[in-house]
């Protein structure tokens, strides 16, 4: 079975300030951020790797994201 993703997330670190993404099948697409993260752009390709079934039969993945990003 071959799902489509596609939707948003908001990354926030201990300080309070986001990094704004949207994602589809192959990349994260870094659109923004706030506080140090203003100006923020990049593309962060990931790979999901599918480990085993949880509870409730969902599956468990690990995501790694190569991310390239800059801030101007």
């Amino acid at each position: 079975m071959i799902l489509n993703f596609d939707g948003s997330c908001v990354e926030t670190d201990k300080d309070g300030d986001n990094v704004f993404t949207t994602f589809d099948n192959q990349n994260h697409y870094i659109v923004g951020g706030t506080g140090k993260y203003k100006g923020i752009t990049g593309k962060a390709p990931y790979t999901p790797v599918q480990l085993h079934e949880t509870v409730g039969g969902r599956i468990g993945r690990v995501v790694n994201h190569k991310a390239s990003w800059e801030i101007k």
